[in-house]
C-alpha cells in the first residue's frame, strides 16, 4: 500500500485471530501502525486495490473491502462465499468494462473464482 500515492510504502499482514495488522516495513521497531478488525475467523489473505483501499478473504467466508480513509478499524464493504476465502485480487480497466480499483476477484476453498463489481455495494457476484 502507498497511502496518498507517496513513496511511504505499507504492508499488511492477516492472522488467526481475525485482525488485519498495518505495518511499515521500513521502520520494524515501530512494530504495528494499525490494526483492523472485521473478520469472524482467521484472516487468510490480502491484496491491495489502490493507495487507501485494500481486500482481504478469511475462513469466515466473507472478503472484505478497507479504506484507510475511515476512522473506524471496520471494514467498509463485505462479499459473502459459500467457502472459505483462500485468494483476493483487485481487477481494473483492463479487465472489461470494470473501473480501475472497481473489481475484485475472489478465490473460493472449492476451487471457483468469482467476479465482483465494488460500485454496486453487494448484491453478489458478477461471475
Amino acid at each position: 500500500l502507498s497511502p496518498g500515492g507517496g513513496a511511504s510504502p505499507l504492508m499488511l499482514s492477516c492472522g488467526d485471530d481475525g485482525r488485519v495488522l498495518l505495518h511499515d516495513p521500513r521502520d520494524a521497531a515501530a512494530g504495528c501502525l494499525r490494526s483492523f478488525d472485521g473478520h469472524t475467523a482467521a484472516a487468510y489473505c490480502a491484496a491491495s486495490a489502490s493507495s487507501t483501499t485494500w481486500a482481504t478473504g478469511g475462513f469466515d467466508r466473507r472478503a472484505l473491502i478497507w479504506d484507510s480513509r475511515c476512522h473506524r478499524p471496520a471494514p467498509v464493504q463485505g462479499l459473502p462465499s459459500r467457502q472459505h476465502v483462500y485468494a483476493v485480487a483487485p481487477l481494473g480497466a483492463s479487465c472489461g468494462s470494470l473501473a480501475d480499483g472497481a473489481g475484485l476477484a475472489v478465490g473460493h476453498g472449492d476451487g471457483a473464482i468469482s467476479v465482483w463489481d465494488l460500485r454496486r455495494g453487494a448484491p453478489g457476484p458478477l461471475r
